[in-house]
């Protein structure tokens, strides 16, 4: 891969990444200073959760944006009933649809970044279940049935957090088409988002 630096579209491509991204860090921020706050109450948790959920659809349709067609559809996927449809529907769209989180080690003497796999990033089968568990602190409780324990819930949102953050703080994804991969870094201020394309063997 090399990192795209002329085509206008992809430099299109980069900038919706991008501001999908800031969208998602902004969201994060926000459920962070909902969740540790020194006092909070149920509101301040379904809030937080709102955040989280929309956190977890903007970055599944994130891949889409080189696409405006694939984009509303992965948008509409969100509407399926059930989860599993959801991730179908997806996978339809763009097979890497979901962004692996990477740690970023740059050896000494000149030689380029090696991008290594985060073990403890959201995968592209575990976020539909924590998506499906938010989703459900969303619906009316049941009057007859016991309250909730807001303690129990701060601490499943504060994982889930977590977990986006370690997927998305350095993350790479790739495009609908399978042509052009992008690199972010979340944790950087502002966001940075690279975009490489493939280059094929040199000719013999």
């Amino acid at each position: 891969m090399s990192e795209v630096s002329a085509p206008d579209v992809m430099v299109e491509d980069q900038k919706l990444y991008m501001r999908q991204m800031v969208r998602v860090k902004l969201r994060l921020e926000e459920a962070r200073h909902l969740l540790y706050k020194a006092k909070r109450d149920e509101r301040d948790l379904l809030y937080a959760t709102l955040q989280l959920r929309l956190a977890i659809e903007e970055t599944a349709c994130a891949s889409l944006v080189a696409n405006r067609t694939s984009f509303d559809d992965g948008q509409r996927a969100f509407t399926l009933r059930k989860f599993e449809h959801v991730q179908k529907a997806l996978k339809a769209l763009n097979p890497d649809y979901w962004p692996n989180g990477i740690f970023e080690e740059s050896p000494q003497g000149g030689i380029p970044t090696v991008w290594t796999d985060n073990p403890d990033a959201l995968s592209g089968s575990e976020w539909m279940k924590m998506w499906g568990k938010l989703s459900e602190r969303l619906h009316m409780r049941n009057p007859w049935e016991a309250h909730r324990d807001l303690s129990s819930d701060a601490t499943f949102l504060r994982a889930v957090h977590s977990k986006l953050v370690r997927t998305l703080s350095s993350h790479i994804v790739t495009l609908v088409g399978g042509e052009h991969l992008v690199m972010a870094r979340l944790w950087s201020t502002p966001v940075e988002v690279y975009i490489f394309t493939a280059v094929g063997p040199d000719p013999a």
